[in-house]
């Protein structure tokens, strides 16, 4: 899949994988493992237990010289 927007690719994300599809989110700075485990255990009532769980955090920026 190709995304149009560069900013929306060096986001911060996570999917959860299901026996029936894939759910990705954005992962708002300052999430905590508690709230992440939270939202998942939320996404898992409703569609079964996850089989994988991928999180991509986003770079800092680096500050310009």
């Amino acid at each position: 899949m190709l995304l149009n927007n560069p900013k929306a690719a060096s986001a911060s994300r996570v999917t959860a994988l299901f026996k029936t599809g894939a759910l990705s989110f954005p992962l708002p700075a300052g999430t905590t493992f508690q709230d992440l485990a939270a939202h998942l255990e939320g996404l898992c009532a409703s569609n079964g237990k996850a089989i994988a769980v991928a999180v991509r955090v986003a770079a800092a920026p680096q500050p310009s010289s």
